[in-house]
This record gives C-alpha cells, sequence and structure tokens, in this order.
C-alpha cells in the first residue's frame, strides 16, 4: 500500500491501520495464500478421482453437472466453518489477549466512536481470513458457472455469508466483552459453540426437518440453509423451503425474498449486539441492555419467530399448533432467563439504589425507577417483558377454532411458565445479593439445579406422569402433567402454591 493510502487508512480508522499492521507480514501473507490454494488443489485432486466415468454422453452430461455442483457446494461449506468459526476464535482471542495486556484500557480511552474501534476490529483481526476466502472465489466462479449455477444465486449467497460474518464476529465481540473472566478457555468456548451450532443445523439440512414452526428462526442464521436453498437439485428439499411462510407471507417463494428476510433477520440482531457493544464496551460493569432496550427487544423477537408459527391459513390442526406453542415458549424460556442475566444489577449497584431510594418522597419517581432504572430489581421489568412475550401468544391462541378444554390447557401452561421466569428472576437478584464470590456462578448453578433436579428426581423416584400427574405440576414440566387430565382445582392449587413461593422470595 503506498504510504498516501497509509495514512488515509489510519486517519479513518486508526484501529484498522493498527490491525493491518500487525497481520499483514510478508511471512503471513504467503502462508494463508498458499494453505488456500493447497486446500484448493486437495480438493481438486478429490473431486477429480471422484468424477463420472459415464460411456453415454447424454447421462454423462448430468452427472458432470451434479459433480460441478457438489463440488461448489462443499467449497461453500468449508468456507462457512472456516470464516465462522476460525473468525469467532480469533476475534475473541485478540480482545481476551488485549485484556489481559491491559492495553484494552487504552482503546477504550481513544476519542473515537465505539463503532470505529470494533469495526477496526472486525476488519482487521480476521484479515487473513479474508484473503484466503477471496482465494476460494475463482474456484467458486468456475464451478458455480459450470453446475449452470445463475450468477446471481453466487451473488446472493456471497452476501449472505458476508452478512453472517458480521452477525456471528459481533456476538464474539460480546462474548468476549462480557465474559472476560474465563481467560484463555474463552475463545475455545465461543469457536466451539459456533462450531456445535453450524453442525446442528447442517445435521437438520440433511434429516430434511421441516420449516413449518418457530425453530426456522435458529435455522436462518446457518449460512447451510442457504446454501440448499438457492444451489440443490433436490426437488424434495427445496420444494419446503418454497413453501416457507412468515405471518402467511410466501417469503420463501423467491430468492430475492429469501434474501430480502434473512438479510432482515440478521441485520435486526446485529442491531442489538451493536446496543449492548456501546453499551459494554466503555464500562464492562454496566448490564448489557438498560430495561427499556430489553422491553423492545421481547418486542422484536415475539413479532419475527410468531410469525413462523402462522404458516396456513387454514391449519386448526391441534398437533401443530402444540408442537408451535411447545417451541415459541423453549424460545421465549432461553431469551428470558438470558435476560434476567443481562438485566439483573450487580451487589454494589443494588445497594447504591436501595440507599437512594429511602432519600426519594415521590411515589411515581419510584414506580418509573423499577420500570427503566438501571440500578433497580429486575423482578418488575422480567414481568414487563413476560407480558409482552406471553401476549401476542394468547391473541393467537384466542383466534384459533380447536376446543376450549385445549385453550384452557394452553392458558395454564402459560401461566405457570410465566410463575417459574419470575421465580427463577427473583433467585438470581437474591443470590446476587450474596457476599460471596463468583455469585454469578451460584446464580447460575441454582436456577440451573432448580431447571433440571425435579424432572430428575421425579423420575428417580418413579413418578411418572401417566400415574401421578398433581406431582409434575409443582416440577418444571408443569405443562407435562397437564396432559394427563388433572382437575381445575389442583391446577389453581399448583398455581397458587407458586404465587406464595414467588411472594416470598421477595
Amino acid at each position: 500500500m503506498t504510504p498516501h493510502v497509509l495514512d488515509r487508512l489510519g486517519d479513518w480508522n486508526p484501529q484498522l491501520f493498527r490491525e493491518l499492521k500487525g497481520r499483514l507480514k510478508l511471512r503471513n501473507v504467503v502462508i494463508t495464500v498458499s494453505i488456500s490454494l493447497l486446500g484448493q488443489f486437495l480438493l481438486l485432486l478429490f473431486f477429480f478421482s471422484e468424477m463420472p466415468l459415464e460411456t453415454d454422453y447424454s447421462n454423462w452430461q448430468r452427472l458432470l453437472q451434479e459433480w460441478w455442483q457438489n463440488l461448489f457446494i462443499t467449497s461453500c461449506c468449508i468456507n462457512i466453518c472456516i470464516l465462522l468459526v476460525a473468525g469467532s476464535y480469533m476475534l475473541i482471542s485478540d480482545l481476551s489477549q488485549e485484556e489481559r495486556r491491559a492495553t484494552l484500557d487504552f482503546i477504550r480511552l481513544s476519542p473515537r466512536s465505539e463503532v470505529n474501534i470494533l469495526t477496526g476490529k472486525l476488519l482487521g483481526v480476521p484479515i487473513l481470513l479474508y484473503l484466503a476466502a477471496v482465494l476460494t472465489v475463482p474456484l467458486q466462479l468456475w464451478a458455480g458457472l459450470s453446475a449452470a449455477i445463475p450468477l446471481a444465486k453466487i451473488f446472493i449467497f456471497w452476501v449472505i455469508v458476508i452478512v453472517s460474518c458480521l452477525f456471528f464476529y459481533s456476538a464474539a465481540l460480546l462474548c468476549s466483552l462480557v465474559s472476560g473472566r474465563l481467560g484463555g478457555f474463552l475463545p475455545w468456548l465461543g469457536g466451539g459453540a459456533v462450531f456445535l451450532f453450524l453442525m446442528l443445523m447442517l445435521s437438520w439440512v440433511k434429516n430434511w426437518t421441516p420449516v413449518s414452526d418457530p425453530s426456522v428462526w435458529l435455522r436462518l442464521f446457518s449460512p447451510f440453509e442457504s446454501i440448499f436453498y438457492l444451489f440443490s437439485g433436490s426437488q424434495r428439499y427445496s420444494s419446503r423451503w418454497f413453501n416457507l411462510h412468515w405471518y402467511y407471507l410466501p417469503i420463501g417463494a423467491s430468492a430475492l425474498s429469501f434474501l430480502g428476510f434473512t438479510l432482515f433477520n440478521y441485520g435486526l440482531w446485529v442491531y442489538w449486539i451493536g446496543q449492548s457493544l456501546k453499551r459494554c464496551f466503555r464500562n464492562p460493569n454496566n448490564t448489557i441492555l438498560n430495561k427499556g432496550q430489553s422491553y423492545v427487544l421481547v418486542a422484536c423477537l415475539e413479532v419475527v419467530i410468531l410469525g413462523f408459527a402462522l404458516q396456513e391459513l387454514t391449519n386448526t390442526n391441534w398437533y401443530d399448533i402444540k408442537i408451535n406453542l411447545i417451541l415459541l415458549l423453549i424460545l421465549n424460556s432461553v431469551v428470558l432467563l438470558g435476560l434476567i442475566a443481562l438485566l439483573s444489577p450487580q451487589r454494589q449497584a443494588l445497594q447504591d439504589w436501595a440507599r437512594y431510594k429511602k432519600l426519594q418522597t415521590r411515589h411515581n419517581t419510584s414506580v418509573q425507577d423499577w420500570v427503566w432504572g438501571e440500578k433497580s430489581p429486575a423482578v418488575v421489568a422480567m414481568a414487563i417483558n413476560l407480558a409482552i412475550a406471553i401476549t401476542p401468544i394468547l391473541l393467537w391462541i384466542i383466534l384459533q377454532s380447536f376446543e376450549q378444554l385445549n385453550k384452557t390447557k394452553i392458558f395454564f401452561d402459560l401461566a405457570f411458565f410465566a410463575s417459574w421466569i419470575l421465580i427463577y428472576a427473583t433467585m438470581v437478584q437474591l443470590m446476587l445479593m450474596m457476599k460471596t464470590p463468583k455469585r454469578e456462578v451460584w446464580a447460575a448453578g441454582a436456577v440451573g439445579s432448580l431447571i433440571c433436579l425435579p424432572p430428575i428426581i421425579l423420575g428417580v423416584l418413579g413418578i411418572f406422569p401417566n400415574e401421578n400427574p398433581t406431582m409434575w405440576l409443582f416440577s418444571t414440566l408443569p405443562w407435562v402433567g397437564l396432559e394427563y387430565g388433572v382437575t381445575t382445582t389442583t391446577v389453581f392449587i399448583a398455581l397458587i402454591g407458586e404465587a406464595i413461593v414467588l411472594i416470598l422470595l421477595n
């Protein structure tokens, strides 16, 4: 690069200039280029050994086109794994090293904005991976065009890969900022988590899992789905995604609508990760989100995932609705449990809040502090988030035309779900007030034990829901007991019992 270009780059983004200067050494570039070209050569050798040898010309042409397509898809899958897994590992490792060397504190003191600094990290840290990926472009174009894949579809796929890198890399930066205490283990944990997620999504692709439920939302974060949607020659696979609807809109009907919704999904969550990064970068002791942001975040989540439960206007099948409801509750449970951790202030912040709360005289100020204040306990905020999460599900169930008995069961399911989430939130807040070290670990362990132990204990004792459903109402899986004909009185007693526990904890 010329000195003039380097000066302009340094003026625009000093952090990017610092990363490029440290990584684009001649030795590193030569090794990267060599590994990329050698890998492509070995891939070609492997596929040449599998080249079809057919005497019939027409059949040979068809098999050759499939051969090129398989080469293209394999190259794309390898690129995705390397970019996402290795890139996430590198970003987490880089920030962890900066934290250990105390250079991250100097970066935080920079007058540059958080966006400018973190953009430099995103573009600079994985620069050698970007170089290796760019070197595979000629092979992918050659294989894709030889397989009669339209150039527009190849470009659509590349756009999805770029945006997926932005999502996973932003999540990696956030993970590193909020979990720095794990030290050298964190990069392996982060990279391993991305790898396991990609392998899980790939297994769903191979098992022909249907795309008619809210789990589709998770699968849209995997570029593997885009590969097989855009390039798969299997009508069995493609037809599933072509029938994908969101609020009855056929988003899978064309490549452009699929691209648009995929970019919308990535962009929405990149935005929220970016908001969290802005809050945590300068002050790691901040909660990742404030309470107001959490309300909007939960509303966004409900709008997105509920749309995948509304696939067909005429679908009143109780089994399908039940599966969709279970998946909605599971996704909401994961997000709400995460919000408990994100919104719960630390012990010192709670003590400061309690101390200055006594000086407040106006009732309205006190209420606003519980709802919006960053240092107040998170229980009220979690109750509001629960209301935001449950309300659209309730409306969806009310508008369905199945039996009233089934609707009543669902209402009870939602009531148990809400009570348990509030109990978890209260327990976490109480445990964060303890004077013991590693309070976060104790809180996570307590909630995990409360979730897992009751069903395990009931199973070990031989108390099964088909024989004694009442006991299961007091576990973390009350909907299992509801399936076996418990009386309404028993259900109300269980709910009152959980309400008493919640009151005592508060």
